[in-house]
């Protein structure tokens, strides 16, 4: 008879605090009123500060900005959702701006 063991033999004492960024790839537009809007496959809750990170021409850059609406639209028969931001300005280094942002691409 084989006398395995019964009791537990791992046991966390306190907790784990994590967090997970998601990458998203999104496509980004101007709009009149200088807002970017970029439609992506996930809403963003409103309010919400995120790290936008845009390529293009040979050009890298990261942006700062708050979600001011997310709505669902349908493009080629799929459902998106579009999410009007505005740049986030603040008077604190813009890399202390960008370490409290979620990522979102």
């Amino acid at each position: 008879m084989s006398e395995r063991r019964r009791f537990e033999r791992f046991a966390v004492a306190d907790p784990w605090d994590g967090s997970v960024t998601v990458l998203r790839d999104v496509f980004v537009r101007i709009d009149d009123s200088d807002a970017l809007t970029v439609t992506s496959l996930a809403a963003a809750p409103v309010g919400e500060t995120v790290r936008l990170q845009v390529s293009g021409g040979g050009a890298e850059g990261n942006l700062c900005v708050q979600v001011l609406e997310s709505r669902p639209v349908v493009l080629s028969g799929v459902v998106r959702h579009a999410v009007r931001l505005s740049a986030v300005y603040s008077p604190s280094s813009e890399r202390e701006a960008l370490a409290g942002a979620r990522d979102i691409r």
